[in-house]
């Protein structure tokens, strides 16, 4: 963040980087918040309740968190791909629903653009649950 101070989430909308936060543990308790059972992207259902909860953060203009990649490469199967998702599916529920429009196409783009080379493998009628979530994505 360039500058110190409260952000608005309706301004910021953005649904990866959880880490970087520092959680109230009564609005998380209160608002009975949880990472979903997802083997994959529970971190951004969990941000994104966090986020509505709260409605705004406070940001400092100061790196206090990095993130170190190691070399684990995710070796995907059709579960993962499927809680993938349901993930998504959820956050485009949720922008849709909170009128998040940045957020909704940010949600979209892990489709199109993140994930897309992850997905393709998986559509086939073997993976029928995940052509269905495909669907209640696209509705």
């Amino acid at each position: 963040f360039d500058v110190e101070g409260f952000v608005e989430f309706e301004d910021y909308q953005f649904d990866y980087g959880y880490h970087r936060f520092i959680y109230s543990r009564k609005l998380i308790s209160e608002n009975k918040i949880e990472f979903p059972d997802l083997l994959r992207f529970q971190d951004p259902p969990f941000f994104l309740e966090c986020m509505k909860a709260s409605g705004r953060f406070y940001a400092i203009p100061k790196v206090v968190y990095c993130y170190r990649k190691g070399e684990n490469i995710v070796k995907w199967n059709s579960r993962k791909i499927s809680d993938l998702l349901e993930g998504i599916l959820f956050e485009v529920r949720f922008s849709k629903e909170n009128q998040y429009h940045m957020l909704h196409r940010i949600a979209i783009d892990h489709i199109n653009v993140d994930f897309d080379k992850n997905i393709q493998p998986f559509l086939n009628f073997e993976n029928i649950e995940i052509i269905e979530t495909l669907f209640a994505i696209n509705r």
